[in-house]
């Protein structure tokens, strides 16, 4: 097994900024590239493996309930003869033992060990912490060039019924280095869970803007303008005094002295000029938060280097 990591728990905190608990593990040790380490989490040692007796307890469990759900739907469907019985139950038993393999064979605790640093972030799935990970993301976030973020919260009849999110890291040439995903259940962007790994992501996203932002001050400094790619073949540079918008090789660029008026609705950036009229799209530009590579920093760019307002 790997040595373990000795965090200091008097100094560090989880990813949702609660203290560290004494019985937590790090069984795999932060990788040096990622920097000093801000926040840390595991799983290991505070859930317990799934051991073989329960395993063999929820496989039997399982089998039993289809075992009695399938008899009572042949039963009530085909009314079979009373000799016709025990080869129905025969059978049920053989269709639900398929059932049963698979929660004995898949159905465990899933461990992780996971660290945002100063320089990356780094995450360790296992299924045995006492084994090698069998998954590993690490991303040194000078290595990305930008990040695109999505959230989507799920309503059924009116009812919130959920959140899901996706935060993935690219580098220059499109290739993805990260990407976190999953769903939680919570109000106001927040999971009830503070084990969420979605609290992970959004660390993440908070330490690679912060290093993000002062290349792209440089480089808004040294050119005169940032680039951000929105999808393929789009793109949009926001300029000193400008911004121009590269739509599958249509350009055009919009003074400020010409934006009408620059808003987000519904995770949608919507921009009109001043000859933007109420039907049409002439003097209109539209494109997705989510779509968008360095979201939060082209809201930055906007408002901090070249001095737009949202409305």
């Amino acid at each position: 097994m790997i040595n373990e990591w000795k965090p200091d728990f008097d100094e560090l905190t989880t990813h949702s900024g609660q203290p560290l608990s004494p019985e937590m593990r790090f069984v795999v040790p932060p990788p040096p590239e990622i920097g000093e380490i801000k926040t840390a989490f595991t799983n290991v040692g505070v859930k317990k493996p799934m051991t073989t007796g329960k395993r063999i307890f929820y496989s039997v469990l399982v089998m039993l309930l289809c075992v009695i759900a399938l008899s009572l739907i042949m039963y009530f469907g085909m009314q079979p003869k009373m000799d016709e019985l025990p080869i129905l139950i025969l059978v049920n038993v053989g269709i639900s033992a398929i059932p049963a393999m698979l929660v004995y064979f898949f159905v465990n605790v899933n461990f992780e060990v996971s660290y945002v640093g100063g320089d990356g972030a780094a995450r360790f799935q296992m299924k045995d912490p006492e084994e090698q990970p069998h998954k590993s993301d690490v991303v040194v976030f000078a290595d990305a060039a930008d990040i695109k973020t999505a959230e989507t919260r799920h309503f059924t009849n009116g009812v919130y019924t959920g959140t899901s999110y996706s935060y993935s890291w690219h580098d220059a040439d499109g290739r993805s280095l990260m990407t976190l995903g999953g769903n939680y259940h919570g109000q106001d962007g927040v999971p009830k869970k503070l084990d969420s790994p979605y609290f992970f992501a959004l660390v993440c996203e908070a330490i690679y803007n912060e290093n993000a932002i002062q290349r792209m001050a440089d480089e808004f400094e040294r050119n005169g303008f940032v680039s951000f790619n929105i999808a393929k073949n789009k793109k949009v540079k926001v300029g000193d005094g400008y911004l121009e918008f590269d739509f599958g090789g249509k350009v055009d660029r919009v003074s400020s002295e010409d934006i009408k008026s620059l808003s987000i609705d519904s995770g949608t950036f919507k921009i009109n000029t001043n000859d933007a009229s109420f039907f049409g799209s002439k003097g209109k530009f539209r494109f997705q938060y989510g779509q968008m590579g360095n979201a939060q920093l082209f809201l930055y760019a906007l408002e901090q280097l070249a001095g737009f307002q949202f409305d």
